[in-house]
Parts: structure tokens; C-alpha cells; sequence
């Protein structure tokens, strides 16, 4: 929950950041609220991200430009938080690289893999083991939902006493 005055304070949305770069406007605001408010952390999922194939948070160039171009005041502002930055960066590549992995989209997966390798070398290669490991972890954690609940809880021990 933010406050609306804490908004308008920080200035609202940067327009500028919407339309061929949309994709992380929110996280700017986010970032010039944290520059003057406290945030806290809730430990619980309160919304959800739904991924469509095609839209505009698909095309993974079009949003680690607009990761770049919404963070880029902060990075140059703050020198001493670059190296988060940039690893957040680096694992936006990666998961764009798993997606296009999970669709199938094996050039894309390259695209984006390469990118990644123009980055951080040591880090790309760890994407690649971690990208092609992740579809069966995925399926793996699908198939566990599926068993009946005493399957589920192996790590739980019980209480004998």
C-alpha cells in the first residue's frame, strides 16, 4: 500500500518511461519513493504476475531497455548499490532466457543468452547450466503438487511423543 501524497511527492509516474520503454515505470516510482519513505516487507504473496505470449513484458529487449533506462538515474546516483543493480540486471537476462527456454523459442534463448555473455561471462555460464536445469524443476515441483498430501510433506517430521 503506498500512500497517494507519497506519489504525488515523489512526482507520480515518469511518463517518459511509458510507451516504447514501459515495462519497469513502476519500478522507477518505486525507487524515488525509497530515495524518501521506508518501505516494509510483507511475508505473503498479495498480487500476482500473469504472462501472456506476445505482450509487452514478453519481448525481453523492449524490457531490459526499459530496466536500464529506469534505473539508470539511480545508478549514477547511488555508485555504491551498481553492483546490485547490475546483478539484478543480470538476472532479468536470465529469466528472460528461461522463458524463451519454456516456450520453446530456442533462438530467442540464444538472443538472450549471448547478451548475457556480453555482460558477465562467469555469470552466463552459470545461466546456462541453471536455464537448462529449471524445466525439470519445473516439472518436478508440478508433479509434487499432484501427489496426495502425505507424499507432499517427506521433509516434516513428526512429533512421536
Amino acid at each position: 500500500m503506498i500512500r497517494r501524497s507519497a506519489i504525488e511527492d515523489v512526482g507520480g509516474f515518469d511518463e517518459t518511461l511509458s510507451g516504447d520503454f514501459s515495462g519497469y515505470d513502476d519500478s522507477h516510482l518505486y525507487l524515488k519513493l525509497a530515495e524518501r519513505y521506508r518501505f516494509a516487507v510483507v511475508p505473503e504473496v498479495l498480487v500476482g504476475y500473469r504472462l501472456v505470449t506476445g505482450s509487452a513484458a514478453d519481448n525481453y529487449r523492449r524490457m531490459i531497455q526499459s530496466y536500464r533506462r529506469a534505473t539508470s538515474t539511480f545508478r549514477a546516483r547511488y555508485p555504491q548499490h551498481a553492483v546490485s543493480i547490475d546483478l539484478h540486471e543480470k538476472e532479468l537476462i536470465q529469466w528472460y532466457c528461461s522463458r524463451a527456454l519454456f516456450r520453446r523459442d530456442y533462438g530467442d534463448a540464444a538472443a538472450v543468452l549471448k547478451e548475457l555473455f556480453q555482460l558477465d561471462p562467469f555469470f552466463a555460464a552459470y545461466s546456462a547450466a541453471f536455464v537448462m536445469v529449471r524445466p525439470f524443476l519445473m516439472h518436478f515441483r508440478r508433479w509434487r503438487s499432484e501427489l496426495p498430501l502425505e507424499f507432499q510433506a517427506l521433509d516434516v517430521v513428526e512429533d512421536r511423543s
